[in-house]
């Protein structure tokens, strides 16, 4: 096939030069689509994307012998994520070998932007690890950050048992249920050796302050030298925000943003809040309340101002209302909320 090329070639050139001129032609083309593609296969490769890293990780084995995963996921990008870390295994028996990825989650439901948290997964025994951990799957949340947990802590493990504990105090408006504590423990050079997470606080009222404790691995615990990337999570909040004469409003707020100190404000008749937005470039808030009244009349401010850039709609029983809010820290303050008009 090759030789027979050549002597279609050779019989162009010799018997019609334009033949062989737009043959020559094409060939570059083709040749030059080839390599425009390869080397787009390979920028895609290269770009993947790589907002969310594993910034530790390390297997080591637990007091039952079984593999032990653990490290530390960072959100680099500017959306809330959630994450499934994936690990390759094989499993061999006398005759088969079978190979799988194992699937896991990270400790925080959600990573926000510049977070981190830990993770930790077991592999049993008869499990062969054959990778490094990587990021399987990201989903992009829409679900703001509520600022509404302190937590009060030592980075330092505590007692024989080497454990993180304090205290998480709720500075919020609404009841937080499902809460847990997580942190990386990392032996004296620095490598993260475990992951630990408290039990599960089932509610946490307005107000109230309780001790959570977190206990690493009793094999693991000795080489522990101090905890990092300390969190929480909790399950998504009924949110609601109490009145002055003991109703409730209840709200939908949806934006890539952390939020704090989010309440009703009686004398204003506003809901207040602090603003940032995850996107340097700032972008917009969904908020929607009840419509109490055809003519209730919505207005916004940003830090204390009128505010014009929203949009307001009502549909008989929801008031939505979109706000596009700027770069950096902003106070919010939506008007209206109880008005029935004149």
């Amino acid at each position: 096939m090759p030789g027979q090329a050549a002597g279609r070639v050779a019989m162009l050139a010799t018997n019609d030069p334009k033949a062989f001129f737009n043959f020559a032609l094409l060939t570059i083309v083709i040749i030059g689509i080839t390599w425009f593609f390869i080397c787009n296969v390979n920028v895609v490769h290269a770009e993947k994307d790589n907002s969310i890293v594993i910034v530790k990780d390390n297997i080591l084995r637990d007091s039952a012998g079984n593999n032990a995963i653990v490290g530390t996921v960072k959100n680099n990008g500017l959306a809330p994520v959630k994450v499934n870390i994936g690990v390759e295994t094989i499993t061999k028996n006398e005759t088969t070998s079978k190979r799988a990825t194992v699937l896991f989650s990270t400790y925080a439901s959600t990573i926000y932007p510049n977070g981190e948290t830990p993770f930790k997964f077991i592999i049993d025994k008869d499990k062969t690890v054959i990778s490094k951990p990587f990021v399987m799957t990201k989903i992009v949340q829409s679900s703001p950050s509520y600022d509404v947990i302190k937590l009060s802590y030592s980075n330092l493990p505590i007692g024989n048992d080497k454990a993180l504990t304090g205290t998480a105090t709720n500075v919020g408006p609404f009841e937080i249920r499902g809460l847990s504590v997580y942190a990386a423990a990392n032996d004296i050079r620095g490598n993260q050796i475990d992951s630990v997470k408290s039990t599960k606080i089932t509610a946490i009222k307005p107000g109230q302050t309780i001790a959570f404790t977190a206990l690493p691995d009793t094999i693991l615990k000795s080489k522990i030298s101090y905890f990092s990337c300390a969190g929480l999570s909790f399950l998504d909040p009924i949110t609601t925000l109490k009145t002055a004469d003991g109703k409730y409003i209840a709200y939908d707020l949806q934006a890539t943003a952390k939020i704090t100190d989010i309440k009703y404000d009686d004398r204003s008749n506003a809901i207040t809040f602090g603003i940032r937005h995850y996107n340097p470039q700032g972008g917009n808030v969904a908020l929607k309340i009840p419509e109490f009244a055809e003519k209730q009349m919505i207005s916004v401010q940003l830090d204390g101002k009128a505010y014009s850039k929203t949009e307001v709609n009502k549909d008989g029983r929801t008031i939505s209302i979109n706000i596009f809010v700027p770069p950096q820290d902003h106070q919010l303050r939506v008007l209206g909320i109880r008005d029935v008009g004149s």
